[in-house]
């Protein structure tokens, strides 16, 4: 049996009582502009939901498998550990893997899967990536995570340090930190 929950359907109301809508007291008299917004409310106004042909964003993401995404991220990030001239035992602990692992990684013919942890962090590292090249010049930009850092959420030490001992919410912090540099805050 399929329930209405299983369907991907974007439900979308017949009649909407605001703006121009007719609306009528009791007596038949019609009720328009302020009257009707201060007057009626939604409750009162009969709407009947039906499904439309229109999938819900993102409902058709399962045609990608799941070893077609983590090859895109692994050399994404791959490409960004170049970038960061992270070594390998660096980029294999930044992404939450072994060193043996990470060298099948970034072998071009790893056919593996990330798991969810793993590409939130490749998809972290990306942002934080991203977020540095547009707020740095290039080369401050690729050298930044292992430079040391005086601001307060660092005390002296290089971001990669910290993000290697704090894993996936250190990662997001310090990606939420160059994203409040960029944004003036």
């Amino acid at each position: 049996m399929t329930k209405i929950s299983d369907i991907p359907v974007q439900l979308q109301p017949t009649r909407m009582p605001f703006p121009g809508a007719d609306l009528r007291r009791s007596d038949g008299e019609r009720v328009s502009g302020i009257a009707a917004r201060a007057c009626a409310r939604i409750s009162d106004v009969p709407v009947q939901l039906q499904p439309t042909h229109m999938p819900v964003p993102g409902a058709d993401l399962r045609r990608f498998d799941d070893e077609r995404i983590s090859s895109v991220a692994a050399r994404a990030y791959a490409r960004i550990a170049a970038a960061w001239k992270l070594s390998n035992p660096v980029a294999a602990g930044l992404l939450g893997v072994s060193p043996r692992t990470w060298g099948r990684i970034k072998s071009d013919n790893w056919n593996g899967v990330l798991d969810q942890d793993r590409l939130m962090r490749v998809s972290a590292v990306t942002g934080l990536y991203k977020a540095l090249h547009l707020y740095f010049s290039r080369s401050i930009a690729d050298r930044w995570v292992s430079l040391p850092n005086t601001g307060r959420s660092f005390a002296g030490h290089k971001p990669i340090d910290l993000m290697l001992d704090g894993g996936l919410p250190t990662i997001m912090q310090v990606r939420d930190y160059v994203d409040a540099l960029r944004g003036g805050v």
